[in-house]
Protein backbone atom coordinates (compact mmCIF):
# COMPACT_ATOMS: atom_id res chain seq x y z
CA UNK A 1 0.00 0.00 0.00
CA UNK A 2 1.32 3.41 -0.94
CA UNK A 3 2.11 5.85 1.82
CA UNK A 4 -0.26 8.79 2.30
CA UNK A 5 2.35 11.33 1.14
CA UNK A 6 3.28 9.30 -1.93
CA UNK A 7 2.55 10.89 -5.30
CA UNK A 8 -0.06 8.59 -6.81
CA UNK A 9 0.68 7.34 -10.33
CA UNK A 10 -1.60 7.81 -13.32
CA UNK A 11 -2.43 4.52 -15.01
CA UNK A 12 -4.00 3.54 -18.33
CA UNK A 13 -5.33 0.05 -19.03
CA UNK A 14 -5.31 -0.88 -22.72
CA UNK A 15 -7.66 -3.81 -23.21
CA UNK A 16 -10.17 -5.45 -25.53
CA UNK A 17 -12.12 -6.92 -22.63
CA UNK A 18 -12.78 -4.49 -19.80
CA UNK A 19 -14.16 -7.26 -17.58
CA UNK A 20 -10.75 -8.98 -17.38
CA UNK A 21 -9.23 -6.32 -15.13
CA UNK A 22 -12.43 -5.21 -13.40
CA UNK A 23 -11.14 -5.96 -9.89
CA UNK A 24 -7.93 -4.05 -10.64
CA UNK A 25 -9.88 -1.03 -11.85
CA UNK A 26 -12.08 -1.04 -8.74
CA UNK A 27 -9.08 -1.35 -6.44
CA UNK A 28 -7.25 1.56 -8.08
CA UNK A 29 -10.35 3.75 -7.94
CA UNK A 30 -10.75 2.99 -4.24
CA UNK A 31 -7.17 4.22 -3.75
CA UNK A 32 -8.08 7.39 -5.68
CA UNK A 33 -5.53 6.61 -8.36
CA UNK A 34 -6.10 8.29 -11.71
CA UNK A 35 -6.99 5.40 -14.01
CA UNK A 36 -8.14 5.43 -17.62
CA UNK A 37 -9.58 2.53 -19.59
CA UNK A 38 -8.74 2.44 -23.30
CA UNK A 39 -10.95 -0.11 -25.04
CA UNK A 40 -9.53 -1.55 -28.25
CA UNK A 41 -12.10 -2.79 -30.77
CA UNK A 42 -11.88 -3.73 -34.43
CA UNK A 43 -12.43 -0.07 -35.37
CA UNK A 44 -10.22 1.65 -32.78
CA UNK A 45 -7.50 3.89 -34.28
CA UNK A 46 -4.12 3.21 -32.73
CA UNK A 47 -3.61 6.95 -32.14
CA UNK A 48 -6.25 6.74 -29.41
CA UNK A 49 -3.77 4.93 -27.14
CA UNK A 50 -1.24 7.76 -27.16
CA UNK A 51 -3.59 10.74 -26.94
CA UNK A 52 -2.50 11.30 -23.35
CA UNK A 53 0.58 10.36 -21.35
CA UNK A 54 0.33 8.25 -18.19
CA UNK A 55 2.96 7.12 -15.72
CA UNK A 56 2.14 3.49 -16.47
CA UNK A 57 0.35 1.70 -19.30
CA UNK A 58 -1.01 -1.80 -18.69
CA UNK A 59 -1.30 -3.30 -22.17
CA UNK A 60 -2.85 -6.67 -22.96
CA UNK A 61 -0.66 -8.73 -25.25
CA UNK A 62 -3.59 -9.91 -27.34
CA UNK A 63 -5.82 -7.05 -28.46
CA UNK A 64 -8.71 -6.97 -30.92
CA UNK A 65 -6.77 -5.80 -33.96
CA UNK A 66 -3.32 -4.98 -32.62
CA UNK A 67 -0.44 -6.85 -31.08
CA UNK A 68 0.41 -5.62 -27.59
CA UNK A 69 4.10 -5.50 -28.48
CA UNK A 70 3.34 -3.16 -31.37
CA UNK A 71 1.29 -0.95 -29.05
CA UNK A 72 4.12 -0.97 -26.50
CA UNK A 73 6.62 0.17 -29.12
CA UNK A 74 4.35 3.03 -30.20
CA UNK A 75 3.83 4.18 -26.60
CA UNK A 76 7.57 4.09 -25.88
CA UNK A 77 8.37 5.97 -29.08
CA UNK A 78 6.05 8.83 -28.12
CA UNK A 79 6.52 8.73 -24.34
CA UNK A 80 10.07 7.60 -23.66
CA UNK A 81 9.87 7.81 -19.85
CA UNK A 82 6.50 6.08 -19.52
CA UNK A 83 6.43 2.55 -18.11
CA UNK A 84 4.67 -0.25 -19.99
CA UNK A 85 3.62 -3.52 -18.39
CA UNK A 86 2.34 -6.21 -20.75
CA UNK A 87 -0.57 -8.24 -19.40
CA UNK A 88 -0.21 -11.87 -20.44
CA UNK A 89 0.48 -15.43 -19.30
CA UNK A 90 2.93 -15.73 -22.20
CA UNK A 91 6.08 -17.67 -21.33
CA UNK A 92 7.63 -18.24 -24.74
CA UNK A 93 11.10 -16.75 -24.72
CA UNK A 94 11.09 -15.22 -28.20
CA UNK A 95 7.86 -13.31 -27.49
CA UNK A 96 9.20 -11.95 -24.22
CA UNK A 97 12.48 -10.98 -25.92
CA UNK A 98 10.59 -9.06 -28.61
CA UNK A 99 8.51 -7.35 -25.94
CA UNK A 100 11.57 -6.16 -24.03
CA UNK A 101 13.17 -5.01 -27.28
CA UNK A 102 10.04 -2.93 -27.89
CA UNK A 103 10.58 -1.25 -24.52
CA UNK A 104 8.32 -3.25 -22.19
CA UNK A 105 9.31 -2.90 -18.54
CA UNK A 106 7.84 -6.21 -17.41
CA UNK A 107 5.17 -8.90 -17.89
CA UNK A 108 2.31 -9.34 -15.42
CA UNK A 109 -0.37 -12.01 -15.19
CA UNK A 110 -4.01 -11.08 -15.89
CA UNK A 111 -4.84 -12.73 -12.56
CA UNK A 112 -2.33 -10.73 -10.50
CA UNK A 113 -3.75 -9.45 -7.23
CA UNK A 114 -4.31 -5.67 -7.33
CA UNK A 115 -2.28 -5.06 -4.15
CA UNK A 116 0.74 -6.86 -5.61
CA UNK A 117 0.34 -5.02 -8.92
CA UNK A 118 0.34 -1.68 -7.11
CA UNK A 119 3.50 -2.70 -5.23
CA UNK A 120 5.18 -3.60 -8.54
CA UNK A 121 4.18 -0.27 -10.06
CA UNK A 122 5.42 1.63 -7.01
CA UNK A 123 8.79 -0.19 -7.09
CA UNK A 124 9.15 0.40 -10.84
CA UNK A 125 8.50 4.12 -10.56
CA UNK A 126 10.89 4.43 -7.61
CA UNK A 127 13.68 2.77 -9.62
CA UNK A 128 13.06 5.13 -12.52
CA UNK A 129 13.17 8.16 -10.21
CA UNK A 130 16.46 6.98 -8.72
CA UNK A 131 17.95 6.34 -12.18
CA UNK A 132 16.82 9.77 -13.38
CA UNK A 133 18.42 11.46 -10.39
CA UNK A 134 21.64 9.52 -10.90
CA UNK A 135 21.93 10.93 -14.42
CA UNK A 136 22.43 14.48 -13.13
CA UNK A 137 26.07 15.59 -12.95
CA UNK A 138 26.04 18.31 -10.31
CA UNK A 139 23.71 19.01 -7.42
CA UNK A 140 23.93 22.15 -5.29
CA UNK A 141 22.48 22.59 -1.84
CA UNK A 142 23.39 25.65 0.21
CA UNK A 143 27.17 25.42 0.73
CA UNK A 144 27.46 21.88 -0.68
CA UNK A 145 28.19 20.92 -4.26
CA UNK A 146 28.07 17.26 -5.30
CA UNK A 147 29.92 16.46 -8.53
CA UNK A 148 29.02 13.04 -9.87
CA UNK A 149 31.65 13.04 -12.62
CA UNK A 150 34.58 13.59 -10.26
CA UNK A 151 33.04 11.87 -7.24
CA UNK A 152 33.95 14.88 -5.14
CA UNK A 153 32.07 16.89 -2.56
CA UNK A 154 32.70 20.61 -2.17
CA UNK A 155 31.68 22.25 1.08
CA UNK A 156 32.46 25.89 1.80
CA UNK A 157 34.80 25.81 -1.25
CA UNK A 158 36.81 22.89 0.17
CA UNK A 159 36.98 19.51 -1.57
CA UNK A 160 36.03 16.41 0.39
CA UNK A 161 36.84 12.95 -0.92
CA UNK A 162 34.48 10.06 -0.11
CA UNK A 163 34.64 6.35 -0.86
CA UNK A 164 32.51 5.45 -3.87
CA UNK A 165 29.68 3.85 -1.88
CA UNK A 166 29.62 6.75 0.57
CA UNK A 167 29.42 9.19 -2.33
CA UNK A 168 26.57 7.22 -3.94
CA UNK A 169 24.65 7.22 -0.66
CA UNK A 170 25.04 10.96 -0.17
CA UNK A 171 24.22 11.64 -3.82
CA UNK A 172 21.02 9.59 -3.59
CA UNK A 173 19.93 11.31 -0.39
CA UNK A 174 20.69 14.84 -1.58
CA UNK A 175 18.92 14.10 -4.89
CA UNK A 176 15.74 13.29 -2.97
CA UNK A 177 15.92 15.77 -0.05
CA UNK A 178 12.40 15.22 1.27
CA UNK A 179 12.29 11.44 0.96
CA UNK A 180 12.97 9.05 3.82
CA UNK A 181 14.92 5.96 2.69
CA UNK A 182 14.90 2.72 4.64
CA UNK A 183 18.19 0.85 5.01
CA UNK A 184 16.94 -1.75 2.54
CA UNK A 185 16.12 0.90 -0.07
CA UNK A 186 19.52 2.54 0.30
CA UNK A 187 21.31 -0.78 0.19
CA UNK A 188 19.54 -2.11 -2.89
CA UNK A 189 19.95 1.22 -4.71
CA UNK A 190 23.70 1.54 -4.09
CA UNK A 191 24.69 -2.15 -3.91
CA UNK A 192 22.28 -3.16 -6.68
CA UNK A 193 24.62 -5.65 -8.38
CA UNK A 194 25.67 -7.69 -5.37
CA UNK A 195 24.30 -10.98 -4.10
CA UNK A 196 25.17 -10.12 -0.50
CA UNK A 197 22.55 -8.53 1.67
CA UNK A 198 23.74 -6.53 4.66
CA UNK A 199 21.66 -3.34 5.04
CA UNK A 200 23.33 -2.60 8.40
CA UNK A 201 26.49 -1.61 6.50
CA UNK A 202 24.51 1.55 5.66
CA UNK A 203 24.93 2.71 9.27
CA UNK A 204 28.72 2.44 8.99
CA UNK A 205 28.86 4.47 5.79
CA UNK A 206 26.43 7.10 7.09
CA UNK A 207 28.69 7.56 10.13
CA UNK A 208 31.73 8.03 7.84
CA UNK A 209 29.85 10.58 5.71
CA UNK A 210 28.93 12.55 8.80
CA UNK A 211 32.53 12.49 10.02
CA UNK A 212 33.81 13.92 6.73
CA UNK A 213 31.02 16.23 5.57
CA UNK A 214 29.25 17.19 8.79
CA UNK A 215 27.32 15.60 11.62
CA UNK A 216 24.07 17.26 10.54
CA UNK A 217 24.28 16.39 6.84
CA UNK A 218 22.06 13.30 7.17
CA UNK A 219 19.13 13.01 9.53
CA UNK A 220 18.12 9.76 11.23
CA UNK A 221 14.36 9.18 11.27
CA UNK A 222 13.82 6.81 14.18
CA UNK A 223 12.21 3.53 13.19
CA UNK A 224 12.15 4.49 9.49
CA UNK A 225 15.59 5.24 8.07
CA UNK A 226 17.53 8.26 6.81
CA UNK A 227 16.97 11.42 4.82
CA UNK A 228 19.05 14.38 3.75
CA UNK A 229 18.95 17.16 6.35
CA UNK A 230 17.77 20.28 4.51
Amino acid sequence: MLKPNHILPSIAIVTSNEKKLKSTQSFFKEKRINIAIIIITENTPLELVTQKQYDVFLVELQLAQFDGIEVCEIIKTKFENTSVLLVSEETQEYIQVEAYKAGADDFISPTIQPKLLLKKIDALLKRKTITKNKSKSNIYHNSIKVNRESYLIEKDNQEISLQKKQFELLYLLISNPKRIFTRDELYHSVWENTDNNNPRIIDVHIRKIREKVGENIIKTIKGRGYRFAE
